[in-house]
């Protein structure tokens, strides 16, 4: 059995044990059903990416072909998929965003950069921030920060604000306390979100004073949650943190008093799964 024949063996496998879970084991059921169909046609990853171009495919299989691409870490499936993260359809465009996110090839960013800044489609725009939160480059942070101030479709500017988490530092600190004052409640939920994530990292205390004033900020965002208690426990985290570098710079205890009605515990955002959410 060769290498390819092997990976897919063991995909299988974990698509098995995925199809058995009580929420989602009916949708991983109804991939593990075109996966084999696909898996009896491809010997090759470059039968992957024939079937995942192909027209007269369905989405379903052209969505499990690209699920597996990214999956396998096929770098030479980069290019390809880039290129249908800048196609028309939506939901391959996701999977295939997702799929680049796996496979993490640098080469690739440049053109994520074009697509981020000047994709007529906001599907790809939102896909092309999105990657870069996983493939990694300095570069990135401009493109990132006027997408996060600047994009005019809020789902691409969250995804931006998200994909900033991957870069700390006082200018990406700077552009997360401005898009708490964004006029879309998903956008600041996002900011937030990033910001508690960063909560450990010195010099994102900057935020504290707009994160006070969300603190009014009654807003539920579906799926997410309420905006004046995630402010409340990112204010709290942060805190906690300057206080443990003073305690270890002076060797005092620290002084920490939690803001009142917060949790303790920071929620994270949902995990994007790629079969429920995207079929």
């Amino acid at each position: 059995m060769g290498r390819f024949h092997k990976l897919m063996t063991a995909l299988r496998g974990t698509m098995a044990e995925h199809s058995q879970d009580r929420r989602h084991g009916a949708s991983w059921r109804a991939w593990l059903l075109v996966f084999n169909q696909l898996a009896t046609e491809s010997k090759s990853v470059r039968d992957l990416i024939e079937i995942s171009h192909c027209g007269t495919k369905t989405r379903r299989q052209r969505s499990v072909a690209v699920w597996v691409l990214g999956e396998l870490r096929a770098r030479t499936a980069a290019e390809p998929l880039l290129g249908l993260l800048q196609g028309r359809d939506p939901e391959i465009s996701w999977h295939a965003a997702n799929a680049l996110c796996s496979i993490g090839d640098v080469r690739v960013v440049p053109k994520l950069l074009r697509t981020a800044s000047a994709s007529p489609y906001v599907h790809a725009r939102e896909g092309a921030v999105w990657a870069l939160h996983k493939i990694k480059a300095p570069e990135a942070v401009p493109t990132l920060i006027k997408a996060a101030s600047q994009d005019k479709t809020p789902a691409v500017r969250q995804s931006a604000t998200h994909s900033l988490i991957s870069y700390p530092s006082k200018r990406t600190f700077e552009a997360l306390r401005s898009a708490l004052d964004d006029p879309s409640a998903s956008v600041r939920f996002g900011a937030i979100f990033a910001i508690s994530c960063l909560a450990n990292k010195k010099g994102v205390e900057l935020a504290i004073p707009e994160l006070k004033k969300l603190l009014q900020d009654t807003t539920v965002v579906p799926n997410s949650g309420r905006i004046s208690e995630e402010a409340r426990d990112a204010i709290d985290a942060i805190q906690r943190h300057v206080a443990a570098r003073q305690e270890a710079k002076t060797g005092a205890r620290p002084r920490f008093r939690r803001t009142a009605g917060s949790n303790p515990v920071i929620r994270r955002s949902a995990t994007r799964n790629p079969v429920t959410d995207g079929t």
